[in-house]
Order: structure tokens, then sequence, then C-alpha cells
């Protein structure tokens, strides 16, 4: 019983590699085209924007037409960049 439990780890994880590889392949086929990978910039921009206009997370995700993980990234780097230049923003937490 056990060593058929062994095999079957072993397809499983034969499995999993098989397709990271094939993730990382695709990854990198396009890297080669010369196609930038993550958020564009003029979205990026939309966000902080409305941010800065006091739009709340919700808000801000329905009139970009993204999401709000997509938002409350963007939130979270603008204000360590902010944090490290030394102007805080008043409406950060912790």
């Amino acid at each position: 019983m056990s060593r058929a439990m062994i095999q079957m780890a072993s397809v499983f994880r034969e499995q999993e590699r098989q397709i990271i590889r094939d993730r990382v392949a695709g990854l990198h086929g396009v890297c080669q085209q010369g196609k930038k990978l993550g958020l564009s910039p003029k979205v990026e921009a939309a966000i902080r924007t409305h941010l800065s206009a006091g739009n709340d997370i919700l808000k801000v995700t329905v009139l970009v037409g993204g999401g709000s993980g997509t938002v409350q990234r963007v939130k979270r780097g603008w204000q360590r960049r902010r944090d490290r230049s030394g102007d805080r923003w008043e409406g950060r937490r912790g």
C-alpha cells in the first residue's frame, strides 16, 4: 500500500514540474518577443490619480475597470515610495 502511495506522489510531482516548465517557457517566449509583463503604466497612473483624488479602493476599481487587488497593490507600492521619500501619506494605517 505504501509503495502505491509513493508512486502516486511521484506521478503528481512530475506533472506539477511539467506545468511549471510550460509556464516558464511561455513567459520566456513573451519576453523574447519584446512584450512587457505586468500592469500598464497608463492604468497605474489612472489608479494613482483616482486615489489621490480621495476615492476609496472599491470606487477606483469601478472607475478604472480593474480588480480591487490591483488597486490595493498600486496603493501599497505608492505608499512605500512616498514613505521612503519622507513625505508620509496621511491616510496610511499602521
